[in-house]
């Protein structure tokens, strides 16, 4: 019997994934609006994306995008071309075909559990939501800007989002099945190991994986109707790809004395003669883990790697104004600008759990004279026993300079050996990280 197009074009078999997207570090996935009057006292807000209910959502298309990415970048034979099948091709003169799988918006599930005490927190912006004041960066430099802030809604780590693929093939691609099955399955099981969505990918912000005893898969024939499950079947695929950095390393950082890093969203009475009171909150997920936000060791992390390359510079015996724009354009090239993208990714950024509230009482500074001022105590809050880790890549890029190979194991050998500044209070001892076992572990 001759089929005809009509009849070609219908679905014959439909195969269904669903599971858990968990939330590994902060996650922003904006919406493009802003609310609040740009002032100190109204800060402009990034608000992320949310569906008719209020929750934040990853749009499919993000999705889609991400993993499109993950797969034409995992070098495998017919990479390119796999990717056009599943998710579709646009051409230059506006034609182009549709893929076979759909991937749908993922809302937000659930948020994590004891974060009772999130840095920014409000029941406005629904459970699980925190805002995140950022430094702005300079346009041209691509470093921060001097006393300029930015504030972003984000998701914390622990929040789950549903996700739920769909592949739909034609009677006359239901040939190609297996093959197509197995792609995705790859996918899949590439997904349960850390990846990134969102604002902030290379600075550890947006690391999400696939809950594995989460995912579930069915499969249904035109003729059938009935969902059958595949669960058996679908979990034995290898994982796609992914392209190895040129180096890798495991940084491991505790700070045994007090760390502070500003909540900007908390604000005190003023009254600086009452001891018991705190002028500085410090960030939190929640009373016994630290906030810290991506942005912050990446800013450390740049800084240091310019420090490197100016000390290598005036070795050779360049002026000091030489060395310090050869640090600068060292920092740019390997931590980014807006011309180029990073050469440095940082990830899988994990704050233990375990660290334990102080305060800190001092005098306050007289800000015209220098002095202290005289009866005025200041008290900060701060965590004692911050424990840190994350993950520093050199991504393999035709456009790296000659030498920033160098640059990049130097500033590893700094950070393993002498550890790293992070937060406020930097004058009083505060936010010195030390390797917590030795030399860091190469990934």
């Amino acid at each position: 019997m001759v089929q005809t197009a009509w009849e070609a074009n219908l679905y014959s078999v439909e195969i269904s994934w669903s599971g858990l997207l968990k939330v590994l570090s902060p996650l922003h996935v904006g919406s493009g609006d802003t609310r609040g009057g740009g002032d100190p006292d109204d800060p402009e807000i990034a608000e992320l994306l949310r569906d008719g209910l209020g929750r934040p959502v990853i749009p499919g298309a993000t999705l889609k995008g991400a993993l499109r990415d993950m797969l034409e970048r995992s070098g495998a034979a017919g990479a390119v071309e796999n990717a056009k099948a599943l998710f579709g091709e646009i051409k230059d003169e506006g034609t182009g075909s549709a893929g076979v799988l759909t991937i749908y918006d993922a809302p937000m599930l659930s948020a994590p559990d004891g974060i009772e005490a999130l840095t920014g927190a409000d029941k406005a912006q629904g459970e699980g939501v925190f805002l995140a004041a950022r430094t702005a960066i300079d346009q041209a430099s691509g470093v921060a800007d001097d006393g300029k802030l930015f504030h972003q809604e984000m998701v914390a780590p622990g929040a789950l989002f549903r996700l739920r693929f769909v592949l739909r093939l034609t009677s006359t691609r239901a040939g190609d099945e297996g093959e197509l099955r197995g792609l995705v399955e790859s996918l899949l099981a590439g997904m349960k190991t850390e990846w990134a969505l969102g604002k902030g990918k290379t600075g550890g912000h947006g690391g999400v994986a696939l809950d594995d005893a989460s995912l579930k898969s069915q499969r249904r024939a035109a003729s059938a109707l009935a969902w059958q499950s595949l669960d058996q079947a679908s979990g034995n695929a290898s994982p796609v790809a992914r392209r190895k950095p040129l180096a890798s390393h495991e940084i491991a950082l505790v700070c045994d004395g007090p760390f502070l890093i500003r909540d900007g969203f908390y604000a005190s009475d003023g009254d600086r003669k009452a001891k018991e009171k705190i002028q500085v909150r410090t960030q939190r997920i929640s009373n016994t883990q630290p906030l810290v936000l991506g942005a912050s060791i990446r800013g450390a992390l740049r800084n240091r790697l310019a420090w490197i390359a100016a000390c290598r510079a005036l070795a050779r015996g360049v002026t000091e104004t030489e060395a310090q724009q050869a640090g600068r354009a060292a920092a740019g090239r390997l931590f980014g600008t807006t011309d180029h993208a990073a050469r440095v990714r940082l990830s899988h950024i994990r704050v233990e759990p375990g660290a334990r509230l102080r305060n800190f009482t001092s005098l306050a500074i007289d800000r015209h004279s220098g002095a202290p001022a005289d009866g005025a105590l200041f008290t900060s809050e701060t965590f004692i026993g911050t424990a840190l880790k994350f993950r520093l890549s050199l991504q393999a890029e035709q456009s790296l300079s000659k030498g920033d190979d160098v640059l990049f194991a130097a500033l590893i050998d700094e950070v393993q050996q002498d550890g790293l500044e992070l937060g406020g209070g930097a004058a009083k001892g505060f936010g010195w990280f030390v390797p917590r076992s030795g030399k860091g572990v190469a990934a």
